[in-house]
């Protein structure tokens, strides 16, 4: 991808050079892809678009995620820097609170985080010689936190309406955006980190949610821990594990979890994922009501995961890292809290698990 060596200020010639960027990528390009070789945020460059397409709406997030409900069924699209899930259904379910959200009842479930929340669009452009219509929000840093398209059967009048509704006052085409953060290293355990007290709250948790809170308490990022406790609990695989395990249930007809998230919206889906795809250096799942996309270059490592759950179950993941520690994904076996694992879910897991080459180290 060629980088402007100067990113253009006034909102058109930013939009030129978007134009140039796609043409020379075939009319395919991720926006998130466009902005960074432009040296801008996704938000900054979609704003520039205000008044081309783009509407800026009021972030009155409660009343703006509710009246969602009323464009009928959606695409709806949670992403993070490397990896994409696209689950297609109708937006219901909410329930919102100041620190913390759902949707749930249909395929689209969601845990939002309302203070990541920080700008809202409406968009309505030609894309590829159609018509494309969606909500968009973005975080503080301008990076997208969640975005909901129309498709077959949603409702084109209820999408006027809602923007007519929400449209806010102010339609400038530049923004603010806080500055990203650095990202922390990919294994930095504080110095003076108890691995034995670490195990022993690890291996006395009762829920696998409680495990944010083990993280929090002892200050360790989520790819140093599950290379730091003992191999019966993490073992690191090849790259190749996801798209094995994915090959694998689709093989033994298992129905799996997957979640895809980011600071503000982390999104899940449950159901059988069949058509698996390499493509352009993406891996892919594209099903009728389902794609899943994850960078392969971006895949570093892969971990087999083991974490205690209620009346003494057990739970099998998949954990899957960039290279500067950033969570791409996490894969499941479908289930229920009190239920147990599926036991071919169980068995792809212990399969995958006996591949370890070792602590640091994957199988050749």
């Amino acid at each position: 991808m060629q980088t402007p060596t100067t990113t253009p200020s006034d909102p058109d010639l930013l939009l030129q050079a978007q134009d140039r960027l796609v043409h020379e990528h075939g009319g395919r390009l991720f926006p998130s892809d466009a902005a960074k070789a432009l040296g801008i945020s996704e938000a900054e460059l979609l704003a520039a678009r205000v008044t081309q397409g783009a509407t800026r709406l009021e972030l009155d997030l409660k009343v703006l995620l509710a009246d969602l409900a009323e464009l009928g069924p959606v695409k709806a699209i949670t992403r993070n820097r490397d990896a994409v899930l696209e689950v297609v259904g109708p937006w219901r379910g909410l329930d919102l609170g100041p620190h913390h959200g759902l949707v749930i009842g249909g395929p689209i479930d969601l845990r939002i985080f309302p203070r990541q929340f920080a700008f809202a669009f409406a968009v309505d452009v030609e894309a590829r010689g159609r018509r494309s219509r969606s909500v968009q929000f973005y975080g503080p840093t301008g990076e997208a936190v969640h975005k909901l398209f129309l498709v077959e059967g949603s409702d084109g009048d209820n999408f006027e309406r809602f923007v007519g509704k929400h449209r806010s006052a102010e339609q400038a085409r530049t923004i603010a955006v806080r500055p990203s953060a650095p990202a922390a290293p990919a294994l930095a355990p504080p110095l003076d980190f108890d691995v034995a007290a670490f195990e022993a709250g690890w291996r006395a948790m009762t829920d696998p949610h409680q495990y944010h809170g083990l993280l929090a308490r002892h200050g360790v990022t989520r790819r140093a821990a599950v290379d730091l406790v003992p191999r019966d609990l993490s073992r690191r695989l090849n790259p190749s594990g996801l798209a094995d395990a994915l090959k694998a249930a689709r093989l033994l007809d298992v129905p799996l979890m997957v979640f895809v998230g980011n600071p503000g919206c982390i999104q899940i889906h449950t159901g059988r994922l069949d058509r698996i795809v390499s493509s352009g250096g993406w891996l892919n799942v594209l099903d009728p009501e389902v794609d899943l996309h994850v960078r392969e270059s971006a895949i570093d490592a892969v971990y087999a995961v083991r974490k205690p759950a209620e009346s003494g179950r057990i739970v099998s993941s998949l954990e899957v890292f960039a290279s500067d520690g950033e969570l791409l994904l996490t894969l499941f076996g479908k289930r229920k809290p009190g239920e147990d694992e599926l036991p071919e879910w169980r068995e792809i897991h212990r399969a995958l698990f006996s591949r370890d080459g070792g602590r640091g180290e994957t199988t050749p």
